[in-house]
């Protein structure tokens, strides 16, 4: 399942009992990945990322343009996203969870791609943006926040094969701005488009 608006596409596709879904880019006729979800078990209540179980394609308003929407159940909460072109020529990804009591973690969190960094040089366009470039400097993608609060961190990954390697990791994180313990849906949304 995917969807493509100005130079960028959202895939959605089953990993287990989710669906986890990247973002990429078109340069030159090919596609390549700059946000990619990290998904969570089928053990954990609370995963790094909205536990989808089925996503679909919904043709909306009077042009028919699609949407895609998705649900997951996991713990105590109920998520759900819709995916859709916004304004600007990009991808708008919408995410609630309806919690009751107690919880854990909520949110999306993506792992950035090698061959992208989080630019420090060029200035979003408000507080909490980001700008994603291209490590060839060819391109750069804007991520703002719509609702909740967005952020990026670098952790230090340990591979699991025969030699231990430690890479360091950009994951971007989208959240909702605190939280209540009592049944509530909590929303967090991004906007992503390309600006260069």
């Amino acid at each position: 399942m995917e969807l493509q608006v100005g130079g960028l596409k959202i895939e959605f596709v089953k990993v287990g009992d989710r669906f986890s879904h990247k973002l990429t880019v078109e340069r030159d006729g090919l596609w390549s990945t700059i946000l990619e979800s990290i998904e969570g078990t089928d053990e954990e209540n609370w995963p790094a990322s909205p536990p989808l179980q089925q996503i679909v394609a919904e043709p909306i308003g009077k042009d028919g343009r699609l949407v895609l929407l998705g649900v997951g159940l996991s713990g105590t909460g109920h998520w759900s996203i819709s995916v859709d072109e916004n304004g600007s020529g990009g991808l708008l990804l919408d995410v609630a969870c309806r919690v009751s009591g107690e919880h854990g973690f909520l949110g999306s969190t993506w792992r950035l791609s090698r061959d992208w960094h989080v630019s420090q040089q060029e200035k979003p366009c408000k507080v909490g943006d980001l700008i994603l470039r291209s490590n060839d400097d060819r391109q750069s993608i804007e991520v703002s926040s719509v609702h909740g609060d967005l952020d990026y961190e670098n952790a230090d990954v340990t591979s699991s094969s025969v030699t231990l390697i430690h890479a360091p990791e950009t994951r971007v994180i989208s959240k909702p701005t605190g939280w209540d313990l009592y049944p509530k849906p909590q929303r967090w949304a991004v906007r992503c488009r390309v600006v260069a």
